[in-house]
């Protein structure tokens, strides 16, 4: 089974490809299909977020026919793709977050501190530069309890969420 990374990967891959022909462009069939298997066969709870068109779809002539008549335009072919996918990248995104966190459990910072409520909270940030700037500005507004190594970078300010 693949890893969560290589999911994300696969999960882009497949969007991209399905954009890209649902706009007028090229679109390699073999590809679809297989990356379709892969992903559809690689979680319970991932192929459940999955787009259901994606299920029904086998082929990317099957998926034409599906999304043609129901989207004139390619503004709103790329919009509904968009939404259709976004429970599985929250799904995956969520799954590369847990383990780092989980991977800490067994670590003396956090025995030491285990009755304290410990808070984590993550959004999707595509962008390096603008992640760092957040860390940066949670760190300085939160001034976690535990860890001690902070980015030196400026810092980006976000609406926390309470």
């Amino acid at each position: 089974m693949a890893n969560t990374e290589q999911l994300l990967d696969k999960l882009e891959r497949i969007k991209i490809l399905l954009t890209l022909y649902s706009t007028g462009k090229e679109g390699d069939n073999d590809e679809f299909v297989g990356l379709r298997k892969e992903l559809l066969n690689s979680d319970r709870i991932l192929k459940d977020k999955l787009p259901a068109f994606l299920r029904n779809n086998r082929t990317l002539a099957e998926f034409w026919a599906f999304i043609k008549p129901r989207f004139a335009h390619y503004a709103e072919r790329r919009e509904y793709l968009d939404q259709q996918f976004e429970p599985a990248f929250t799904y995956l995104d969520g799954l590369t977050l847990q383990s780092p966190v989980s991977a800490h459990r067994s670590e003396k910072e956090f025995l030491i501190n285990a009755n304290v409520d410990i808070w984590v909270t993550w959004a999707k940030v595509d962008n390096q530069t603008y992640r760092d700037g957040i860390e940066t500005y949670l760190a300085i507004q939160l001034k976690p309890i535990i860890g001690s190594q902070h980015l030196y970078v400026l810092p980006i300010s976000v609406n926390l969420p309470w």
